[in-house]
């Protein structure tokens, strides 16, 4: 590319405020993807995927933040999961407990998969990071 913008994405990506409970990213975007980024070797053939510069600093800044991008919100159900989990993370934030997100999860199994799709595992790593 002409315009090489890593070293502003990377200054703001350690500027953002703390205050965030949540991120929506461009999905297989080189600065954004949220795992969805192509990754080519030498040859220019497709070899994975990873994060983007500035997903990668968001990850590392907010572990237990929710991020997705537009293709992680596809359905209603998708966007339920999504905002259902910066609640939770919002309100974790308050007081981090492993208690708190064991409790949450033993409340939402009821709800059955399809609202709280990968939200069990987002819960386990909140209470991981749980002092």
């Amino acid at each position: 590319p002409e315009n090489d913008v890593t070293e502003a994405l990377q200054h703001f990506g350690y500027s953002i405020a703390d205050h965030f409970c949540g991120f929506v990213l461009k999905a297989r975007s080189p600065s954004c993807g949220v795992g969805t980024t192509p990754v080519a070797d030498h040859r220019g053939e497709l070899v994975g995927t990873t994060d983007g510069e500035f997903s990668h600093i968001v990850a590392q800044r907010f572990p237990c933040a929710p991020r997705t991008d537009e293709s992680g919100l596809q359905s209603a159900q998708d966007i339920d999961n999504f905002l259902l989990r910066v609640h939770l993370y919002r309100h974790w934030r308050k007081q981090p407990s492993m208690a708190l997100a064991y409790d949450w999860r033993a409340q939402l199994i009821p709800l059955g998969e399809q609202i709280t799709r990968g939200t069990h595992h987002w819960l386990e790593t909140l209470a991981a990071h749980s002092p």
